[in-house]
């Protein structure tokens, strides 16, 4: 099954899970994505290197306990303005796999807290947290900061606001470097699928 949807950098993509558990060529997908006018296909899963796909991160779902939270960071405090957090989630994921572009009515759901890395008065992360859940939906950073610290802040500042217990966290398209430190952090990954990306032809008229 192939999805249509806008990335967080504006293109049309279209978007599916490797088809090579089904034996559907990847050829059949591509001209799906392409009659459906996507810039982009992304897929989940499988290894299409071969293909002329790229690899672009992928799906990880990592846990873990949370014995001793880090301290508190000056440099991570809540969001509450919903103008800014539409302006900060829009940003922080542009150009990731796996990322869509968010609505411009996007509202914040009030079980969920905005956490903000904040650098020389420009805000540069966000991380979204569910305390009920103990839930941690993947960090994102804006292009041009993108360096494991700041990732790591981001999540110490999330592991410091849940406290001590289990921690649950969704990551997509964030690199393998970024994924150890989190490790080094104290969660584990449970899932992970590939996450490949191929650029497609304009549709032909």
């Amino acid at each position: 099954m192939i999805t249509f949807g806008v990335s967080s950098d504006g293109d049309r993509i279209a978007e599916a899970d490797s088809p090579a558990p089904t034996g559907v060529p990847v050829t059949a997908l591509v001209e799906a994505a392409v009659a459906g006018g996507a810039r982009r296909l992304w897929l989940h899963g499988g290894d299409h290197q071969g293909d002329g796909f790229h690899l672009r991160g992928g799906y990880t779902l990592m846990r873990g306990q949370v014995t001793q939270p880090p301290s508190p960071l000056p440099e991570v405090v809540e969001i509450t303005d919903t103008a800014t957090i539409r302006q900060v989630f829009a940003d922080c994921y542009r150009g990731q796999w796996g990322h869509h572009q968010p609505r411009a009515d996007y509202l914040p759901d009030p079980a969920w807290i905005h956490l903000g890395l904040r650098v020389a008065d420009m805000w540069i992360g966000l991380c979204r947290v569910h305390r009920q859940r103990r839930y941690v939906d993947g960090p994102g950073i804006v292009p041009g900061h993108r360096d494991v610290d700041r990732y790591a802040q981001l999540l110490g500042g999330a592991l410091c606001l849940l406290g001590p217990g289990s921690v649950e966290m969704e990551s997509w398209g964030d690199e393998p470097a970024v994924l150890d430190r989190y490790q080094q952090m104290g969660l584990q990954v449970v899932t992970h699928d590939a996450g490949w990306e191929c650029r497609l032809p304009p549709q032909e008229t």
